[in-house]
Parts: C-alpha cells; structure tokens; sequence
C-alpha cells in the first residue's frame, strides 16, 4: 500500500509536470489505471499526455519517496517496466534516493529517464506563512410559530416540497440543510472572515489564536410538519457556526531540485508543505520556481476521491476569498480573547 510520503511525493510531481508544460493539451492524471501485456490492471504513479503536432505522446513517472540509504534496484526498474511495456509509454523512474550502478545501466538498456529529488543549496523563499480559514457548524435548529400552539405533535417527521415527502427531522437537518448552511459559508468566505482581518495603509493583520462564534439565519420553503391530518409551514432555520483560522509559520524553509540524472539538467527548484483540508482530501501547499523562469508559482494541490483539483495562489501578502492564502513577509496579530 502506498504511505502517505509517497503520495505527497505524487502530488508534487503533477503539479511541477503541470507547471513545466507550456502545451494548454497537456493532461495529468494521478494513479492512472492501465492493463499490462499479461492482462493484469496496474497503476501508473503520475501519468502525462500531451498532443503535438497532431500526434498524442504519453509518459509515464514511477515516483519512490525513499530514504537516501535505500536506493533504487534493478528489480525496481524490471517492475516499472513491466506496467509500461507495449503500452506507447515513454517511462520515467523518479526517486528522492539514489539508484544503484545495475539499476542505472537497466534503464538504459530499456529506454527509461531516470530524475531524481535532491536538496537545493538555492532557499529561494526565506520564509512564508499559510493561513486556512476554518469552521465548523455546531448546530442546527428548525423553526415555526405554529409550534407553541401545537405542543403535541410528532417533530421526528417533516414534509418537504409540492409533493411533501416525508423525511426523519435529524435526516433532513443533517444531510439538507448542514450541506446548504456549508455550502452558503464557502461561497461568502470573505464576508464570513470580514471580523478576523484588519486593514491599514501599511498591513494587514489577522486575528489568529481565536474562535468567533455566529448565529446565522435563514428561511426554509415549502418545508412543513403535520399535526392532527393537517400541514402547517415551518419557514425559519437557525445555525450556530464557529469560525477560526488555522496558520501555519515557516521560516528558512528547505527547497529541492527537479533534475534528470542522466543530463543533470534541473526542471524546478521546489518546497513543499503538507496541510490538513479534511479527513479524506491530502492537501499540499507547493512553491516552485521554474529553471529559467524568474517568476514564483505557488498552489495547493489536493487528492479527494480520484480527483485532483489545484488552486493557484498569486496574490502574496493578501487575504483572498479562497479558504487558503500566503504571504512571503506576514504581519501576524495575535490575539486571545
């Protein structure tokens, strides 16, 4: 089974193959499934295609996040191998090690690249902070004022829409209006997190080592409880939410190169920081310098269900309406109150 150091390994790939690519065909896959000569499915690390010239060419990178005293074996190279061959492949074998002298001369004998991850003598980032704007709904409660006046009635049921169907209460509050109540707070994040932030001429500073907790109100439609054969509305809901902002400090972070052994040749030089988006979602925070370029990319890359989203951050030094940000010299205000 893959850890977690391998996926995260993964995860940087992509998006440097991502930000390498100058050809907007370009399409990237993470644990992309192929069947092998012998009809077996396997599964490619990180798989790329790119069309040119009407011509479609597709590569596949084996990533190892190993320790540096476990290098890469000729076995290694066989089993990579063996996923691609007849496959139109073109094969990448990528290590955060080193690879043995046979391992070395295998791949060359079977036309595999070989890159690997090094430490960068070149910290092109002295230090960064990471914000995540964070809550989480405490509770949710239904409301009519029809209910005073019908003390005795059954509230574990509730009708909704033209045709009323007929939900449990705590199913509908839990699986509805929780979804919508989440929903509604990602869409307006700025004007969820309006009290954290502080604006002068010269910073911005953001209230951290706190909780803010709201009440929030809505109206619910065509949402209904029955009491003695008859149905009678139930129009208001009421949500308790906490907020707060999770932060993450680094200073004189260490960065890696991108470089393929055979040539020396550096694609990128990188850092990395594993963040935490939800129990499911691996979440990364990436920066990465491109060779040649003088231009910073930073994003956040997430692997949830098979799907793999990036969000490219470019404002440095401001809260944006994302739920994540950075900022290269933070001002930070701390508070407890």
């Amino acid at each position: 089974m893959r850890d977690d150091k391998g996926k995260m390994l993964e995860l940087i790939i992509a998006d440097i193959e991502r930000l390498i690519s100058d050809n907007p065909t370009t399409k990237i896959k993470l644990r992309h499934k192929v069947t092998d000569r012998d009809g077996f499915e396997r599964e490619i690390d990180v798989y790329v295609e790119v069309e040119v010239n009407r011509k479609l060419f597709r590569y596949a990178i084996e990533c190892k996040n190993y320790k540096e005293n476990s290098k890469i074996e000729m076995s290694d190279i066989d089993e990579f191998y063996s996923k691609i061959a007849n496959q139109g492949m073109k094969g990448i074998f990528l290590t955060t090690s080193k690879f043995q002298k046979n391992a070395i001369e295998k791949a060359k004998k079977l036309n595999i690249n070989l890159y690997m991850i090094e430490d960068s003598d070149d910290d092109f980032i002295q230090s960064y902070s990471l914000f995540h704007k964070r809550f989480q709904i405490l509770s949710i409660a239904i409301g009519s004022p029809e209910f005073e006046e019908s003390k005795q009635f059954n509230l574990n049921e509730i009708y909704v829409g033209e045709s009323k169907k007929k939900w449990k209460a705590e199913n509908y509050i839990t699986k509805v209006l929780k979804v919508q109540c989440e929903k509604a707070i990602s869409q307006n994040m700025k004007e969820a997190f309006k009290e954290f932030l502080e604006n002068d001429e010269d910073s911005v500073k953001l209230h951290l080592g706190v909780t803010k907790d709201y009440v929030l109100h809505g109206e619910l439609n065509l949402v209904f409880f029955k009491n003695k054969g008859i149905f009678h509305p139930i129009p208001f809901v009421r949500s308790n939410v906490r907020l707060w902002i999770d932060f993450i400090e680094n200073v004189a972070p260490k960065s890696h190169v991108y470089k393929s052994i055979e040539t020396g040749q550096v694609y990128a030089t990188f850092l990395s920081q594993n963040i935490v988006m939800n129990t499911k979602a691996i979440g990364l925070f990436n920066a990465v310098k491109i060779e040649g370029e003088d231009e910073y990319n930073f994003s956040i890359v997430t692997h949830d269900g098979g799907v793999t989203k990036w969000v490219d951050l470019v404002k440095l030094g401001e809260f944006s309406d994302s739920e994540l940000t950075i900022s290269k010299t933070p001002i930070i205000k701390n508070e407890n109150k």
